[in-house]
């Protein structure tokens, strides 16, 4: 049934006219007042088409003077003047920013206002107008158009209730209405609601709750439209919605599910939005690491999934045959895409927010996504899907990534032997020693670069496969708090694991564990690890373990490292820097370990050097400086 009169229809008909009318009026007189406020401050002085008045600028246009800037003062007042020498004073199409205006008065002539103008007000509290303008109106402080259709703008400041109840007969909340206002928690909306506007509630960040009224006729909701409203926890729309912009909830952290009345022509599944046959909105609070898209399914659509900090693994069904570029903005914990699509969707936008992410497609379709145009840029595979890992052949990764492949040769992985090449299993990584794949057991001796997400992983148990740890491999993952290396791990690289601010615990597994390669430990490898507490270094049966410089320098919270064989530093060089360290050696090594070379090198007087038994019985007195949170992680 339709809830406007043939009237009403007209009515509405002349408001988006007249929106049409001051759009381009706008533009092309801003156009005109920055050329003509160009030429005027050359010259330091006002023309005949500018002028200066109360600290406002203005220039003429054919219907009037328009406000173009303002200069700043202390003023908690702005007031537009009528008119200047007889001549109306029409528009305002721009504001210098200013944090001391409160309240802004607009004036009887004033027939256009640009958006812009509110945006340099950030403590504006209330709008008032003249009581004989013809295009405005203001009720408590609140702005409106003259037909009371469109709320225009609530103040950033606005004081009055924190539930904020929109008429009954206003159909279209104008974009940036409320957007950046502090203080309102609730919005009450008509049934004669047709649309949002874009960013019409953007960085509202108290707004936690918005109601439709029953039989609500919410036709769209622009772009943006609730951006930034960050405890913003639910939204329920009503089975009248057409259109839907993109980004609509992009940055509501606390929107896990998204409800919509059936019948119309969006639909909610398990809280995510589908149109028809595309993915509209999967939302950014929504918790789970994993989602398949529904079967059937053709597009991906633009932000669709942009700002969700929670998924890890997304499952694409073979239907889609489209993906924009933009769906996974800022996924920072997005690891892993398996497509299920043979042939490559097409792509559109920038694929740099692809760059950390996986795509792992099946074998036969292997050779067209690494020639397709776009999909050939990104990190494509063809891999085994074991749990939560995505392993290759070590002899597969040859044309990827040679110095990988080289080096692992090197430490006596085989063809045979696999690597990671992807995990979304949550924050703690366990990686067995060997997994089966095609009914062959494979020994998992390395992972691909990006395999792991420095956004999500906080503890890695490195199997006793795997050979080596690349320069950089975990440089600034700031998550991690602890990393266990295997029986086999030979070579940890260069700044291997700089900077990582939250890790706690670096442990050799001296279990049972028997070592019989020499280990190589590269510079700088845990320099700026703040939170470090105690590193465990192995005995290596008739060889050694070899420390490049630096390696754990700027890690002030060391107060513990375990040395069960013979640890040497490169070139005689400065290990570590910590005040209060203690070495905790072998009985058989203590003379060695109290030699002036090797204390000088990690920064230890001799009493500082206690054998194993006496640390353990509690004899050196030491015992005092163990942090009571380590428990939680000895094994």
């Amino acid at each position: 049934m339709n809830r406007f009169s043939d009237n009403d229809k007209k009515q509405q008909g002349k408001r988006i006219r007249i929106i049409q009318t001051i759009t381009f009026s706008v533009v092309l007189v801003m156009l005109i007042a920055c050329i003509l406020l160009y030429v005027a401050s050359l010259n330091e002085m006002p023309s005949d088409d500018i002028a200066v008045q109360d600290g406002l600028w203005l220039t003429k246009t054919e219907d009037g003077w328009v406000v173009i800037r303002s200069e700043k003062n202390n003023h908690t007042e702005l007031v537009i003047p009528e008119s200047i020498n007889g001549v109306p004073v029409v528009g305002i199409y721009g504001l210098s920013e200013s944090d001391s205006v409160q309240r802004l008065f607009i004036s009887k002539n004033i027939k256009s206002i640009s958006e812009q103008v509110f945006d340099a007000l950030p403590n504006l509290s209330s709008i008032e107008v003249d009581e004989e303008n013809d295009y405005y109106i203001s009720i408590d402080g609140v702005l409106y158009d003259s037909l009371m259709y469109t709320l225009i703008k609530v103040p950033p400041q606005y004081g009055g209730s924190v539930r904020f109840t929109i008429s009954e007969g206003i159909t279209y909340v104008y974009d940036n209405a409320f957007a950046d206002n502090k203080n309102i928690v609730s919005v009450v909306f008509p049934s004669t609601i047709i649309a949002i506007g874009d960013r019409a509630f953007a960085m509202c960040l108290r707004l936690t709750e918005v109601i439709l009224g029953s039989g609500s006729s919410l036709r769209s909701i622009g772009d943006e439209a609730f951006y930034g409203c960050v405890i913003l926890k639910s939204f329920d729309l009503p089975g009248s919605i057409s259109e839907i912009g993109t980004g609509v909830f992009y940055g509501c952290s606390s929107v896990s599910a998204i409800r919509i009345e059936s019948g119309g022509k969006y639909y909610s599944s398990d809280g995510v939005l589908y149109s028809e046959d595309t993915l509209v909105i999967y939302p950014c609070g929504k918790q789970n690491t994993q989602y398949e898209v529904l079967s059937g399914i053709k597009n991906i659509g633009k932000y669709a999934f942009c700002g969700n900090k929670y998924i890890m693994c997304l499952v694409v069904p073979e239907s889609v045959t489209y993906m924009d570029m933009d769906a996974f903005s800022r996924c920072y914990a997005m690891n892993a895409v398996i497509l299920g699509c043979k042939t490559p969707p097409q792509l559109e936008g920038w694929p740099g927010y692809y760059q950390d992410i996986g795509f792992f497609v099946d074998e036969t379709a292997y050779e067209l996504y690494i020639s397709a145009s776009v999909w050939s840029e990104l990190n494509i595979f063809s891999a085994y899907m074991v749990k939560d890992y995505a392993y290759i052949k070590l002899g597969d990764i040859a044309d990827k990534d040679d110095q990988l492949y080289n080096s692992l040769l090197s430490y006596g992985a085989t063809d045979e032997d696999c690597v990671i090449a992807g995990f979304w299993g949550g924050t703690e990584a366990y990686i067995a020693s060997s997994v089966t794949l095609d009914g062959v057991q494979s020994r998992i001796v390395g992972y691909m670069p990006r395999a792991f997400n420095s956004y999500t992983i906080t503890d890695i148990y490195f199997g006793g496969n795997i050979l080596m740890i690349g320069d950089k491999d975990f440089y600034g993952f700031e998550l991690l708090k602890y990393v266990l290396f295997g029986e086999n791990t030979v070579y940890i690289g260069k700044s291997a694991f700089k900077d990582c601010t939250g890790l706690r615990f670096a442990l050799f597994d001296v279990a049972d564990k028997s070592y019989d390669k020499n280990i190589y430990i590269g510079e700088n490898a845990f320099e700026g690890c703040s939170a470090l507490y105690k590193v465990v270094l192995p005995d290596v049966e008739s060889g050694e373990v070899l420390l490049g410089a630096n390696c754990f320098v700027l890690c002030n919270s060391l107060k513990e490292v375990w040395l069960y064989g013979v640890v040497i530093a490169e070139n005689d060089s400065i290990i570590a820097e910590s005040n209060n360290l203690l070495l905790v050696v072998a009985e058989r090594l203590k003379g060695y370990y109290l030699s002036e070379e090797v204390m000088l090198s990690w920064g230890v007087e001799s009493d500082r050097v206690i054998t194993v038994e006496d640390y353990n019985s509690g004899a050196s007195g030491m015992e005092g400086d163990k942090d009571e949170n380590v428990g939680q992680y000895e094994r």
